[in-house]
């Protein structure tokens, strides 16, 4: 159906990664979404959140140490379910060309 998103399959590699969240702010989703990343063996590099924004549709951006594609995918499969978010994660690789030099 058009409009409708599909699920992507994407070879397996290591990055760093983005993450945008749009969420209604309340206490403790740093916390929560840091304890999926955790359960998940991913290391958070460093969080932003800028002061000004509306607390209904707030956003807020991680980016992840470097790991392997899979198990971010899994742990956004989790965040994607929790329910403070106003709008879906936006997720992105961070590709330089240091990442394919050995």
């Amino acid at each position: 159906e058009a409009g409708r998103g599909t699920d992507l399959v994407l070879p397996e590699f290591e990055a760093t990664h983005y993450l945008r969240f749009m969420i209604r702010d309340r206490p403790g989703i740093i916390a929560t979404a840091a304890e999926v990343f955790s359960r998940h063996g991913i290391n958070i590099d460093a969080v932003l959140q800028e002061p000004g924004w509306s607390k209904t549709e707030l956003p807020f951006v991680v980016t992840l140490e470097r790991c392997g594609s899979s198990v971010v995918s899994a742990a956004m499969d989790e965040i994607r379910q929790l329910d403070f978010h106003v709008r879906p994660p936006l997720w992105l690789p961070i590709l330089s060309a240091e990442e394919g030099r050995g």
